[in-house]
């Protein structure tokens, strides 16, 4: 009895202590009220909830009661030193080997190199060559060239034999050292050999660390022999924000009140000792306005709207940075262009809370303090968030660009997994993870910019996945009931897969928005990869999202510097049923081309749109037409089939395709991606037949990306009836 009794005593002290005091002064339906929870005691770790678990129990003027979980935060502001001079020595030109053949042959003139600062009209020559300069090459030869200069006596000759060197090129030893009152770089080259296969970079290297590099795209479309000027916009000197503690940490929670009239709401303590309560705090909230947050609407569940009832159509990319000043880099002109979607990652690589450093179950403040800025920037500029909490290098051993070693979950960093795929099994990771999301939701659920939680980028590239995919299937399940039974404003739910046409994951009630991201080597549009991927998900009669899509490595993006890819795969999400626009990955390359304008066009044609009350039906037979140029003639025609397989289906049989003269072909979803032959799949052989009558001379090409190791394959085409011929995959062309 005198155990229970003192027991007792410390439970009632400890609840006389606990209070709310109001943050927000004048709350507003709608909008934001947050409350700080005073005479919470100290624990070892306040973030992990098997250790003090803190909510805000919140009862409606309609006396409907919410719990809401709290969180525990530490303020941090931003702070920036004034800038530091940029003091450059030299700058490099260079290719990444990887992307070039053994022994190929890499050659282009350098002249005219010039800062320029924009605002002022003034210019600084760095070297034209016609005086004595200084250069070192790796893996390269540079000579001066005074037959073939663009301006004066000299150019300077760089010559480069792909090799073993990964990174072969040249370094000039330019001044002034001080480039701080410049914006600009501008240089000319010509293109004598072999950049038709890729593009050089060119970066400089700061006395303190900092790295600045840019790829000079000019040369990928340049023809040989002729003269090309490359700007280079030189990054900002200023530096990046410092975020510094600002004051004693704190309980706090927040909601965003859906009535008008008084509210009551009380802190629920629960810990080791039992549960404890605060006194009922009253609070009048006045009358104020909010779409709400997003749901598949239930006039149509393959589109998004607000709880209020206005649809809601994304359009947006992907931004991803490790910092709040490349985000706001990026969202002012996508903002400008009429974008209102981003998805961004979580991940240890960007803003994660988790790190290595923070370790298990505690989370990086500063870190937590930019996730506040960067929902509070959209909310002014009106763009949503797809907030992506992991990304599959994290538990992913086997890929190059793992982050396993780093991970918190890894035993090694204090962590409980022994192994990667330990993630999704082992009990104590999942209580790991559910801490993580709770405190997420603690902090960030009040947002109606949040449109959805996706819980891994590209989960099926993970060690669990490659081993028992079913685990990682029912880890979702789990995790989507945690979340959504701790989630007060019910986000959408979702996850997401690299290529898989399709998979029983969305079956999942709680799988909110069906999500596939699609890469290529292939110079295409875009337009059948993105129409199939929507074709192949569409059953599920749920919100289907193209999360990624591009070239790996963005090969081509100088080819397609006017956004052809990205402008069909944003159309064609569109015609083809999707909840949202297609999300380039390559936002980089979007600015550095000013394609803001193809999402400009995209998001008038949707803004004014009920595509709920529509009952629009998806136009997959969506086909790339050649059209007459009244300068050049016809232009090119491209297909880039996409579809293949290794079981009986109709592109997997002898098929027969008809192309008009303006170049549509009649079944554009049987043009195989692979060719089976008659050696190791007789029984799929599938020679394809093209009809055609083009009214003037045509080249016919065939790009050939790769062979099968398992012998005999050899690629062979006739021409009504007569070989024309008879290879082993090298790309060809004959004449029609």
């Amino acid at each position: 009895m005198r155990a229970a009794a003192i027991v007792l005593a410390l439970s009632s002290a400890l609840a006389a202590e606990l209070s709310l005091q109001p943050i927000t002064r004048q709350p507003r339906q709608g909008q934001l009220l947050e409350v700080r929870v005073e005479g919470v005691p100290q624990y070892p770790n306040p973030y992990d909830p098997a250790v003090v678990a803190l909510d805000l129990e919140v009862v409606a003027p309609d006396g409907h009661s919410v719990l809401i979980p709290a969180f525990h935060m530490a303020p941090y502001t931003p702070h920036r030193q004034p800038p530091r001079p940029r003091r450059v020595r030299n700058i490099r030109i260079f290719i990444n080997a990887a992307n070039w053949p053994k022994a190929h042959r890499v050659e282009f003139l350098l002249d005219d190199i010039t800062l320029h600062d924009t605002a002022h009209g003034r210019s600084v020559a760095l070297d034209d060559f016609e005086r004595g300069i200084r250069w070192t090459t790796q893996a390269a030869t540079a000579t001066l060239d005074t037959a073939n200069p663009r301006s004066g006596r000299r150019a300077l000759r760089v010559r480069i034999t792909v090799g073993e060197r990964r990174w072969p090129g040249i370094s000039l030893r330019l001044g002034p050292d001080d480039w701080s009152a410049f914006d600009q770089l501008r240089l000319w080259i010509r293109p004598i050999a072999g950049l038709d296969r890729g593009v050089p970079t060119i970066e400089y290297w700061t006395p303190d660390g900092h790295k600045a590099q840019q790829p000079i795209r000019v040369v990928e479309k340049a023809a040989p022999g002729q003269w090309h000027q490359f700007t280079w916009r030189l990054p900002s000197i200023q530096p990046p924000l410092e975020w510094r503690p600002a004051g004693k940490p704190s309980w706090r929670a927040r909601f965003r009140p859906a009535q008008q009239g008084t509210y009551r709401l009380r802190a629920r303590l629960r810990d080791q000792r039992g549960q404890t309560l605060s006194p009922w705090l009253q609070l009048r909230v006045a009358t104020g306005h909010s779409p709400g947050y997003l749901r598949p609407s239930p006039d149509d569940p393959r589109y998004l709207a607000f709880t209020s009832g206005r649809p809601f159509f994304p359009v947006g990319i992907n931004l991803l940075g490790r910092d709040l000043d490349t985000y706001r880099r990026y969202l002012a002109p996508l903002a400008a262009a009429s974008g209102n979607f981003i998805r961004i990652w979580l991940s240890p690589r960007t803003l994660g809370i988790e790190t290595k450093t923070s370790g298990p179950t505690r989370y990086a403040q500063d870190r937590a303090a930019q996730l506040d800025a960067l929902l509070a920037l959209c909310q002014k500029l009106g763009i949503h968030i797809m907030a992506c909490i992991s990304d599959f290098r994290e538990v992913a051993s086997f890929h190059q660009g793992t982050d396993w070693p780093n991970s918190p979950y890894n035993a090694a960093n204090g962590g409980p997994c022994r192994r990667p795929e330990d993630f999704f099994t082992d009990p104590r990771a999942k209580a790991q993870y559910k801490a993580k999301l709770r405190y997420l939701v603690a902090r960030y659920s009040h947002s109606p910019n949040i449109l959805a939680w996706e819980f891994f980028n590209e989960v099926n590239i993970t060690d669990a996945w490659r081993k028992n995919p079913q685990a990682v299937r029912d880890w979702h399940a789990e995790m989507a009931a945690y979340l959504r039974s701790i989630d007060p404003a019910r986000h959408i739910i979702t996850s997401s897969f690299a290529g898989i046409p399709d998979d029983p994951l969305w079956e999942q009630p709680l799988m909110e928005i069906v999500q596939r991201h699609q890469y290529t080597d292939a110079q295409v549009s875009f337009t059948h990869i993105v129409a199939s991927a929507h074709q192949a998900l569409r059953h599920h009669r749920k919100p289907i999202l193209m999360g990624e899509f591009g070239r790996r490595k963005n090969r081509y993006a100088a080819l397609d510097a006017r956004g052809l890819s990205l402008h069909n795969a944003l159309w064609t999400s569109v015609l083809a049923g999707g909840c949202g626009t297609a999300m380039s990955w390559w936002w980089q390359w979007i600015e550095e081309n000013n394609l803001w304008p193809q999402l400009t066009a995209i998001a008038t044609y949707v803004r004014d749109i009920n595509w709920p009350g529509e009952r629009f039906q998806p136009h997959l037979a969506i086909a790339i037409r050649a059209t007459p140029d009244p300068k050049h003639g016809f232009g090119p025609l491209t297909r880039a089939p996409s579809t293949a397989g290794f079981r009986a289906t109709p592109h997997d049989k002898p098929v027969t395709v008809r192309i008009s003269p303006a170049g549509k072909p009649d079944h554009p979803d049987l043009l195989p991606r692979i060719l089976h032959g008659t050696r190791n799949h007789p029984d799929l052989h599938n020679p394809l037949t093209l009809h055609t009558n083009f009214p003037r001379p045509t080249t016919f090409s065939v790009e050939v990306r790769g062979v099968s190791g398992h012998g005999g394959a050899a690629l062979r085409i006739a021409l009504d009836g007569k070989t024309v011929l008879d290879d082993n995959g090298r790309p060809v062309r004959c004449h029609l």
